[in-house]
Formats: structure tokens, C-alpha cells, sequence
């Protein structure tokens, strides 16, 4: 996409971005916790959940997409964004989301691996691919 130009359409591209991240990120949560609870046994509330998937290292995996996700809520609440700060979050995207030769791909050989179990995601993943060509590049 080309270099978009008001505060308006940043804000609308990386809430979109931000929108399909943070559905992937509950869905990914859902399938982490059900491996956990399967080898575990139930999770007795919220605040156990929150505490799991802050600390313990089953969900460790997720921690990089609700560190991005934090980024773009703080980016978010500025009261004017800059194309350089929005492509910086497409370039952390895409070290997430489609990784090159020479970038870890821990966290995406986790979601190829999560897709496989849970259909649903291939689709949030290739909605955000989808959002993510519309921020603009560095």
C-alpha cells in the first residue's frame, strides 16, 4: 500500500491490525489452555488463567504477540501517529507472522503447529497478513 497520509487512516489500518491480533490472540490462548488443562487439569478461574499465562512456560510462547499487542495499545493512546511508528509495528509483525531465513521463528513454528489443531486459525492468520499490507512499509 502506499504511504498513508493522515492521522485518520494510521488509526484505522493498525486498529484493524490491532482488531485480528487481539481475536488471534484469545484463540490462542483457548487452544493453549486446553493442551494445559489437558495435562493439568481445569483452571479454576480467570485470575489462575492470567497468572498461567503471564508466568508459566506453556503460554511462554505467546508472550511476543501480547508484548506487540501492549506496543500497539500505547501507540494507539498517542495523540498523533507517525508512519515510522506504525511500520515499525508491520516490521515487528512481520518477524512474527512471516519470518525471514535469518529472524527467530519460534513463535511462528508454535502458530503453524496451533493451526493444525484449530482450523479457525489459518483464517485469523491470514486476516492479519491481510491488515498488515495495509500499514505502510519502513
Amino acid at each position: 500500500m502506499g504511504e498513508l497520509q493522515s492521522d485518520a487512516d494510521l488509526r484505522e489500518a493498525l486498529g484493524q491490525v490491532h482488531k485480528q491480533m487481539l481475536e488471534l490472540h484469545r484463540t490462542l490462548i483457548a487452544a493453549t489452555r486446553k493442551d494445559y488443562e489437558r495435562e493439568h487439569g481445569p483452571i479454576e478461574n480467570p485470575y489462575a488463567l492470567l497468572n498461567l499465562v503471564s508466568n508459566h512456560p506453556a503460554f511462554a510462547w505467546l508472550r511476543p504477540l501480547t508484548l506487540l499487542l501492549v506496543d500497539i495499545d500505547d501507540l494507539q493512546e498517542q495523540a498523533e501517529l507517525s508512519s515510522y511508528a506504525v511500520s515499525a509495528v508491520r516490521a515487528a509483525s512481520a518477524v512474527l507472522f512471516m519470518p525471514t531465513e535469518d529472524q527467530d521463528k519460534s513463535f511462528y513454528e508454535q502458530l503453524r503447529a496451533a493451526r493444525q489443531n484449530e482450523p479457525s486459525l489459518v483464517t485469523l492468520h491470514a486476516h492479519i497478513r491481510q491488515a498488515l499490507s495495509q500499514l505502510p512499509q519502513g
